[in-house]
């Protein structure tokens, strides 16, 4: 998945770009705060910007964990009040909270600053030098973490204060890092479930040990907390009426504070500033682009005779123009684009993007019998072109389908060089996290147009071509599965979704991936710090929330957007999958958003009930090829099980194809396919 773009990430990565301006890359949108810059810090450690009647104070650091700065992660301390947001907060860092290069290039906070909160799949993120974790849940065993004795707790807790529910989660070190001092190494604490919106969480650790069984002692600032002592001290001062009452949500619960390590709180974004961008740009594409979409301009029809190409009868490359809602932009010496506003800070459109499609009509098609239509999410940073794989010619021809794509803007071949200048400049991210919304607005886009103006056009009705547009699927495979669920939850054209070895949340995807090693060698170069990358990984992630299917997941099926119908996925994992964690499906079927764990699995999920077959709705189907379920941690599973990646083996499945296949036609319907047993191969 990742192993194509490394010979460029290698080459572009080892640029740490000191030239930055912090106003070429300011993509914030003014959302009614005042989040349009961070001033120099001052010698205290706080740059003295005081939350009028709040009582915020903006520092660089939070004290809880002096060790490492943003410490604990995600952390109330960046939450600045805002009342013109919907949460309340604006996500405010300071000049120096994020990590800095090697060569000390700091990272802006101003593209923070369009969030209210924190991301729905965020990990809690410590470290306590030689932190004993033996007794804590695992990811194997997620169950454990609700214990009544369990030594963190995580609360989900409503604006009154009355906890909602405890929060499973699991408990791992940062063994993928190389550290040569513990002091490095941090803890992740990771949700097992996808968090709601716009939601306070409160978090408390409680009798820790170190591995002697010794007690890990609280940090200073946090004892004064505790203790109400802050008013020597303007930041605690700050901080004491919001700790107050974390002791007295805790205390509620039988907690009490004597008995905390440390606690805090943070809230999560609001679907307003986790969709608002995506939402505002597909609304306004729409309306530009007109009731049948873009026009389809063809630039080449390649025929192919049955002896020259099993599958495919015609290849057809063409473009359309979408409406475009970047700028360009620069950072350092490597040309991007970031989102373009207008004076009142709204997205707005600015010109066109030229986009390539494919498309690709089987044999099967030659006797103008009827053909449908599926619209193909290619692999990581690859190009509309992987549409004509062979896989798909089968499906095909089998099924009577034309399959079409284009290449994801952001995410594509094409954004390899940023994509590597990201990785050793995190100033450079939003290059990424906003030209994806442009990608996935020409996704929405061509597929309206290949449904209202592919049937009519010259090259296919002078072939005798018949289209049945009332046959409209969506089918993406890797990267395409997994901004599938994205893509699903955003369409208005397409109701029936397959998601080919997904996965959500990029930051835990890529630590488990065979392929990071090549992102983190990159990284590593800038970052050498293991702590400042795992914080530098949440940071990109919080950008990339906004796109992100942890973020969109949930409205998909139970939770559809304003004026949305409701959609149907297919997810179909591959057990031991190298390259996309499979225990992402299991988060977002734990979660209760309305996509289901098909029975037969292959192994319990704790907290999950399994679905019997038949099912209509959004699901999840294991499709198993003999290698073992990864030992856990945040590593890649082993490549010396002889059985080799299992990552594409499900497309090439005609049980699975036919499973797809029914799903789609059925109005999504999963089915079993495997005779009441794990789908094993």
């Amino acid at each position: 998945m990742i192993g194509c773009l490394l010979v460029g990430l290698a080459a572009a990565g080892c640029s740490d770009d000191e030239d930055n301006s912090a106003g070429t890359n300011n993509t914030q949108a003014d959302a009614g705060s005042d989040a349009t810059g961070a001033d120099g810090a001052g010698e205290d450690g706080s740059d003295g910007d005081v939350g009028e009647g709040s009582g915020f104070v903006q520092t660089n650091c939070d004290e809880l964990q002096p060790a490492h700065c943003s410490l604990p992660w995600p952390s109330n301390q960046f939450l600045k009040p805002d009342e013109a947001r919907a949460t309340g907060f604006t996500l405010s860092f300071g000049a120096e909270t994020l990590p800095a290069s090697r060569r000390g290039t700091l990272t802006e906070p101003d593209n923070w600053r369009r969030l209210d909160g924190y991301g729905l799949g965020t990990p809690l993120l410590i470290h306590f030098e030689d932190l004993d974790i033996s007794q804590m849940a695992t990811e194997v065993a997620i169950a454990d973490s609700l214990k009544e004795d369990a030594p963190v707790v995580w609360l989900e807790v409503d604006g009154d204060g009355t906890v909602l529910r405890k929060i499973p989660y699991f408990v791992e070190f940062d063994t993928r890092a190389q550290v040569q001092d513990e002091a490095d190494r941090l803890t992740f604490i990771r949700p097992g479930v996808i968090l709601n919106e716009g939601m306070r969480y409160v978090v408390a650790l409680r009798g820790l040990k170190d591995t002697s069984g010794a007690a890990i002692e609280p940090s200073e600032a946090f004892v004064k907390l505790r203790d109400g002592d802050t008013d020597a001290d303007a930041v605690l001062k700050s901080r004491q009426e919001r700790f107050d009452d974390i002791f007295a949500v805790l205390a509620s619960e039988g907690i009490e504070k004597q008995d905390l390590t440390l606690a805090w709180d943070f809230v999560t974004a609001s679907s307003d500033a986790l969709h608002g961008s995506m939402l505002s740009i597909r609304e306004q594409g729409f309306e530009l682009a007109g009731e049948q979409g873009p026009e389809l301009v063809i630039k080449n029809v390649k025929e192919n005779s049955e002896t020259e190409h099993d599958h495919w009868w015609l290849e057809i490359t063409g473009t359309f123009d979408s409406p475009r809602f970047m700028k360009d932009a620069l950072i350092g010496s490597v040309p991007g684009a970031i989102f373009n506003f207008d004076e009142d800070g709204n997205h707005a459109p600015n010109g066109v993007h030229t986009q390539d499609f494919w498309l690709y009509i089987p044999h099967s098609a030659r006797d103008a019998s009827p053909h449908g239509l599926i619209q193909y999410g290619h692999g990581l940073l690859g190009k509309g072109s992987q549409t004509g794989g062979s896989h798909n010619g089968k499906i095909a021809n089998d099924h009577k389908f034309i399959f079409f794509g284009t290449s994801l803007a952001g995410m594509s071949d094409e954004d390899v060089p940023r994509a590597a200048n990201a990785l050793s400049n995190m100033n450079a991210f939003s290059y990424l996290a906003d030209r994806l919304h442009q990608g996935i607005l020409e996704f929405l886009l061509l597929a309206r147009s290949m449904r209202e103006r592919l049937p009519t056009l010259p090259e296919i009705t002078d072939k005798g071509i018949v289209v049945n547009a009332d046959e409209l699927y969506y089918s993406g495979i890797s990267q395409g599965g997994i901004f599938g669920g994205t893509y699903m939850a955003l369409s208005t054209d397409i109701t029936e979704g397959h998601l080919g070895v997904p996965g959500n949340n990029y930051s835990t995807l890529l630590h488990r991936s065979v392929d990071f090693n090549g992102y983190a060698e990159v990284m590593n170069n800038a970052y050498p710090n293991p702590a400042d990358q795992v914080v530098g990984l949440q940071a990109y992630q919080l950008l990339w929330n906004q796109t992100d299917p942890v973020s969109y997941l949930r409205h998909i099926s139970d939770e559809p957007f304003e004026g949305m119908p409701s959609h149907n996925a297919l997810f179909v994992p591959a057990k031991g999958d190298y390259q996309v964690s499979v225990m992402t499906n299991e988060f977002a079927a734990r979660s209760d958003i309305g996509i289901k764990l098909m029975e037969h699995y292959g192994h319990d999920v704790d907290l999950v009930e399994a679905q019997p077959y038949p099912y209509t709705g959004s699901g999840v189907v294991l499709y198993d090829f003999g290698n073992a379920w990864p030992e856990p941690g945040n590593v890649p599973p082993a490549e010396e099980d002889g059985l080799g990646d299992p990552h594409g083996k499900p497309r090439r499945v005609d049980a699975h194809n036919e499973q797809m296949i029914h799903f789609f036609r059925s109005g999504g319907e999963i089915i079993d396919v495997c005779n009441g047993a794990p789908c094993e191969f």
